[in-house]
């Protein structure tokens, strides 16, 4: 099964408010899980020390649970009457229920109301004795690793003045994945090929997801008017980093360039820890919410809509390719958002009533108010676009990442920190001309956003029509534009099969967190000094 990378593990503390007499003789708590959602079927996860001769009494023993971005993580808190002198249980004094996220997107803390059937007759939720839940997280999920690296004799030896800069990447463990996670990209230094780059933070996590993980460090100089060039690359463990600064972890390029591989190099200079670094979970304790905007393709290349092969296909049975991850993803993600609200584009189409082509048109009709509630209205409203524009070219995603990232802009301008911005675009992936779509990710890279490419196919109409080779170009981490370089991960490119929609609220999410955690890094915010948004 797909997981998603570095999942949090939280600990949940608990205590309670006003019990009834009864309880006095020995109370214990016990935490579930749900498993299936259709039966509504739990698992117990944990439970608690048992507490005496207290009717609001305060536990010590800490559940673990880890928490998962795509999941709707149920919890069922079942408070047990427990013999004090046996530890029997006696029988169950009451329940409540709560979603794992409410406590997280709460401050870290919840008090809920225990439903009881030992309660007297009239009670009211009022009066109901309350069960509190926080949230504590290991001091080891907010750890941080401090490194700077020098290069030397870097020379790319092909014409280009010498400006060296690198990228950090953690490799694929599993054999099934091939795409390399983007955990930093240094600054250039100009005119010297024996560069000492700035040292930088990454949370230790990201470093590595396993004992066997690698990372690899590519050095590149920067080419003004060209792409820039690889002028080589070595791999190393964090258990090799972690041997300490100097020559022993002086690293020989493997050279793209003609000089000889002993004499370019890059050497690890400093190596440090800093504890108490901001965690994803932190900044959604804090109050930074998620908007997502869904972004619908509806160039011809998903065929004819009166095609039954077409990915826009409207049966009036079935659900097409479309629908489905729609379906699947937004169902995962309303949960981000109070009223359960989500912007829905379209991009690629003719629309009505003048039916002149648009890169940027919003399903509901008023792009100044493009949101929508829940993934019921996104279906219908998916549907009626489906029937209504006229499908048209070519696929550009330029003008529905330069509309997000207008808010997220202006986000960041008037409150500093507060909302975190994914863009899902739902697409064939295919797309001849990238480079508008190039200069936008790459604008989009120092703001508060995230951009997920959702690669959706059939037999007659194949992801990006046989070939994702230009789509898999915005993953580059070399990208630039007018001079301005990328400045860390923002892309995230999944494939869709027939039946795999339920994976895609994993595939999507996965990267997030990491990604939400590198950006607030790089603009050195603090989830405690954000300001929220109303």
């Amino acid at each position: 099964m797909f997981t998603t990378q570095h999942d949090d593990t939280l600990l949940l503390r608990f205590s309670c408010v006003s019990l009834t007499a009864e309880c006095t003789q020995g109370v214990r708590i016990s935490v579930n899980a749900l498993v299936e959602q259709g039966y509504h079927s739990f698992i117990e996860i944990g439970q608690t020390e048992t507490v005496r001769n207290r009717i609001s009494p305060n536990f010590s023993h800490l559940i673990p649970i880890i928490f998962r971005i795509d999941l709707n993580q149920l919890l069922k808190f079942v408070i047990y009457l427990v013999d004090g002198s046996s530890e029997t249980i006696i029988g169950k004094f009451g329940e409540a229920e709560l979603p794992l996220f409410n406590i997280l997107s709460s401050n870290g803390k919840m008090s809920i109301p225990i439903l009881s059937d030992s309660l007297k007759p009239g009670w009211s939720l009022n009066s109901a004795p309350l069960l509190n839940v926080s949230i504590d997280a290991p001091e080891t999920s907010r750890n941080g690793t401090i490194l700077q690296f020098h290069g030397s004799n870097l020379n790319p030896n092909n014409g280009f003045l010498t400006a060296p800069y690198f990228t950090l990447s953690l490799l694929p463990n599993d054999e099934r994945e091939t795409k390399a996670t983007l955990l930093y990209r240094s600054e250039i230094v100009h005119n010297t090929d024996s560069p000492k780059w700035q040292e930088f933070l990454i949370p230790t996590k990201f470093l590595s997801s396993s004992s066997e993980s690698t990372l690899e460090i590519s050095c590149y100089n920067y080419n003004t008017n060209s792409e820039d060039t690889l002028t080589g690359k070595f791999t190393a463990t964090l258990f090799q980093l972690l041997r300490g600064a100097g020559s022993i972890n002086r690293y020989l390029l493997h050279c793209a360039a003609r000089k000889k591989k002993e004499e370019m190099s890059i050497e690890l200079v400093k190596i440090d820890s800093q504890s108490n670094v901001p965690s994803f979970v932190d900044f959604l304790n804090s109050g930074t919410q998620l908007h997502f905007t869904f972004a619908i393709d509806f160039t011809a290349n998903n065929g004819s809509p009166n095609d039954p092969h077409s990915l826009h296909f409207i049966h009036p049975h079935q659900s097409n390719v479309y629908m489905r991850a729609l379906h699947s993803i937004s169902l995962s993600v309303e949960k981000f958002d109070k009223l359960s609200r989500l912007s829905l584009l379209g991009f690629g189409a003719k629309t009505p009533p003048d039916f002149e082509m648009s890169q940027c048109f919003a399903l509901n009709g008023d792009l100044n108010n493009p949101y929508i509630r829940g993934f019921s209205e996104a279906v219908d409203l998916y549907k009626r676009a489906s029937m209504s524009v006229l499908q048209y070219a070519p696929t550009e995603y330029s003008n529905v990442i330069n509309y997000v990232a207008k808010h997220a802009k202006a986000s960041v301008r008037a409150f500093k920190a507060g909302f975190y911005f994914v863009l899902v675009i739902l697409t064939n992936g295919y797309i001849k001309d990238t480079r508008d779509s190039i200069d936008q990710i790459v604008k989009a890279s120092s703001l508060p956003m995230s951009i997920v490419f959702v690669c959706l196919g059939n037999q007659k109409h194949p992801i990006g029509g046989g070939s994702a080779s230009n789509i898999n170009k915005l993953l580059r981490p070399t990208l630039k534009t007018e001079n301005i370089t990328l400045q860390r991960e923002t892309v995230t490119i999944v494939e869709s099969g027939y039946g795999e929609e339920s994976e895609l609220p994993t595939k999507v999410l996965a990267n997030i967190p990491r990604q939400l955690n590198l950006w607030a890094i790089k603009e050195n915010m603090n989830p405690s000094a954000q300001v929220p948004l109303p």
